[in-house]
């Protein structure tokens, strides 16, 4: 029992472990980048189909890109509100409120100023 004490063999085994946990750490941590850009991509597909519903449903023209130096935008809020009570003859009352809310809001993007 003790002349298999002093044998090398077992380190061997344990030297291609350590070779096959660094390859696999090793192609993890490459992947990582194409994984994340996938998810970004994803992302950006779903906010061009969004935009592209709202556009179609709506009737509406919004920029898919956003630059607030090449961004002139102006906006209208219209409220109203109309309360009205009614007290009926057991003293009880009845109130009724009605809002209604515009906006219009638009938003013009200009060129890029060209550099001289």
């Amino acid at each position: 029992m003790l002349k298999n004490f002093g044998s090398n063999r077992g380190q061997i085994v344990s030297g291609e472990y350590v070779v096959a946990s660094i390859l696999m750490i090793a192609a993890v941590v490459v992947m990582s980048t194409y994984v994340r850009r996938a998810l970004q991509a994803r992302a950006h597909d779903a906010q061009r189909k969004i935009m592209a519903d709202v556009n179609t449903q709506a009737g509406l023209t919004v920029n898919m890109e956003y630059e607030p130096y090449y961004t002139i935008s102006y906006s209208n809020v219209d409220s109203y509100q109309r309360d009205s009570s009614y007290t009926h003859n057991s003293g009880m009352v009845d109130r009724e409120i009605n809002m209604e809310r515009g906006i219009k809001s638009v938003s013009n993007q200009l060129q890029p100023a060209k550099a001289d």
